[in-house]
């Protein structure tokens, strides 16, 4: 982040491993309530997230395995 980004929501989320031992993706969705901001042509809208390992069983991919995990691609649902 540099001191031109400016943060528009954050939210926490933790995932547990499945117990049937399967790697499956876990869906998740999730509103959430961003501030109003000012924009520019040429301002770009990035999604950003933190995993906490990529070695830990619980590990967050945004779809990394897709359909093979029944996986599907983040998305931003924009007010218009």
């Amino acid at each position: 982040m540099n001191a031109a980004d400016e943060v528009i929501v954050s939210w926490d989320h933790h995932f547990d491993p499945t117990s049937d031992g399967k790697f499956l993706a876990q869906a998740y969705d999730a509103d959430a309530q961003g501030i109003a901001v000012d924009y520019r042509p040429g301002d770009q809208l990035v999604f950003k997230y933190t995993g906490e390992s990529a070695t830990k069983p619980s590990a967050y991919v945004p779809n990394g395995d897709g359909a093979r995990k029944e996986g599907r691609d983040p998305n931003i649902t924009l007010p218009k």
